[in-house]
């Protein structure tokens, strides 16, 4: 194309006839433009040409490294991974680089031996080494959950866990001042340190081990089984002996109740001069009857025990349902005596039963019971229905040899009349009918009063004290 243009050129200029010189010129400004044009042309086109395959080179370079990184980042697509290798010079390329105390690679991690900040793993860095440590709090606490070593807390490891243990000394001993399960030790939990006898894990002072951790025995204030009593001293000479037995004033049924008011009617063990030569004796008490403090000479429970002598022991002491009599056993000890008493246990009026009375007869001074059927002053009378008398006289109007006329009250003063179990049998059931006089009927009543016997509940009862 630029060839062409020159030729135009001369062509034109031959046949307009002009000047030579200028047309030469001409033609020679425009050849030699027209060289530097088509030259310049040519560079310019070449130079395009270097371009293009440069940049083509450079396209197909950049493919090449392109390919070459997704071939380097594609790794074992069987597991089912995309790793990227860290630049060279960083944490986890598996070099050790400046400024690095570990570089396991892949293998660091907060949980291995080198982090994922490349650092050595210790105890305190707050990473908890799998495998290693049971704990990592970053602290050194020994008092919370992880403890020096990066143990977990745990009773027996010496360190005093806040809020969870009260003690903690390090060693499997259950019986020094701190337990296998980091309690404090103290008499009740149940385990016997040295400085205990014993210890039962309870407060009951009424077993074998004591509140304070003391065996229990007599003499430590508890009563425990086995003993009647335990006063806490070592008096032997009191109420409760050093055995814990009861020391009972026993000289007699009345000193009994007077110790144990709630003492029951039955047979109890006398002994009048305690260590003196007299024996002890078994006497059927009644504990109830205006009182208690009775002993009982004589139980009927049959017709013809009326006619038993007063100084005869007959039966069982202390049987009740077949009747029996002290008297002889009483004499023998002959005691002194300030009260005498009839009781009927079934009094029946007119056919009707009006339950228990009884007939006191007392003296201001004491005689022995050998003397208890012949003494003819010195009396006064008092009974279950509100009647008394300072004064009766004779209280054995009767002979007084046998229970059916012992006891028969007579006053000689103010008309008092006649009381008591009278000598004879008027038409009574169980034998024998019973004077009353200032309770109307007089005395002679025949079986408008009399005292029953035979049946549950009857009986009649004879008794000094």
């Amino acid at each position: 194309m630029a060839l062409g243009a020159a030729t135009l050129l001369l062509t034109t200029s031959s046949c307009s006839g002009g000047d030579d010189s200028t047309t030469g010129a001409t033609l020679s400004a425009t050849a030699t433009t027209a060289t530097t044009a088509t030259t310049t042309t040519t560079e310019t086109s070449a130079s395009t040409d270097d371009s293009t395959t440069d940049a083509t080179s450079t396209s197909t370079s950049s493919s090449t490294t392109a390919s070459e990184t997704t071939t380097d980042a594609t790794t074992d697509t069987s597991e089912g991974t995309t790793a990227v290798d860290p630049p060279p010079g960083v944490c986890g390329d598996g070099a050790l680089n400046e400024g690095e105390e570990c570089d396991d690679g892949d293998e660091n991690g907060d949980t291995k031996t080198c982090t994922s900040e490349c650092k050595a793993a210790i105890c305190g860095d707050g990473l908890v080494h799998e495998g290693v440590e049971a704990c990592d709090d970053g602290n050194d606490d020994d008092a919370d959950s992880c403890v020096t070593g990066c143990e977990a807390a745990a009773c027996g490891d010496g360190y005093v866990h806040d809020g969870v243990e009260a003690c903690d000394d390090g060693n499997t001993e259950d019986l020094d001042a701190c337990s296998n399960e980091c309690v404090i030790a103290s008499c009740g939990d149940g385990v016997a340190q040295v400085d205990e006898e014993c210890d039962d894990g309870n407060d009951i002072n009424t077993d074998s081990c004591t509140d304070m951790c003391l065996n229990a025995k007599c003499g430590d204030g508890y009563l425990q089984a086995g003993e009647e009593c335990d006063d806490g001293n070592q008096v032997d000479n009191d109420k409760c002996s050093n055995s814990c037995k009861i020391v009972v004033n026993n000289v007699s049924c009345k000193a009994i109740k007077a110790d144990n008011p709630a003492a029951k009617d039955g047979v109890y063990d006398l002994d009048l001069d305690g260590p003196g030569p007299k024996q002890p004796f078994k006497v059927y008490c009644d504990m109830t009857t205006d009182g208690g403090g009775w002993q009982i000479m004589n139980y009927l429970r049959k017709p013809n025990h009326w006619d038993i002598p007063i100084f005869t022991d007959s039966g069982v002491v202390g049987d009740t349902v077949n009747g029996f009599s002290s008297g002889a056993t009483l004499q023998a000890q002959n005691d002194q005596f300030k009260e005498r008493i009839i009781i009927y246990l079934k009094l029946m009026e007119g056919g009707v039963s009006i339950g228990k009375h009884w007939m006191v007869s007392e003296r201001p001074d004491g005689i022995p019971f050998s003397a208890i059927n012949s003494t003819p002053g010195g009396w006064g009378y008092r009974d279950s229905r509100g009647f008394s008398d300072p004064t009766v006289a004779n209280v054995c109007t009767h002979g007084c040899s046998t229970y059916r006329g012992f006891g028969m009250f007579h006053d000689y003063e103010n008309n008092f009349g006649w009381c008591g179990t009278q000598g004879g049998n008027y038409g009574c059931r169980d034998g024998n009918n019973i004077c009353w006089m200032p309770h109307s009927l007089g005395c002679n009543v025949g079986s408008a009063r009399c005292a029953y016997l035979v049946e549950d509940g009857e009986g009649a009862l004879y008794g000094v004290r």
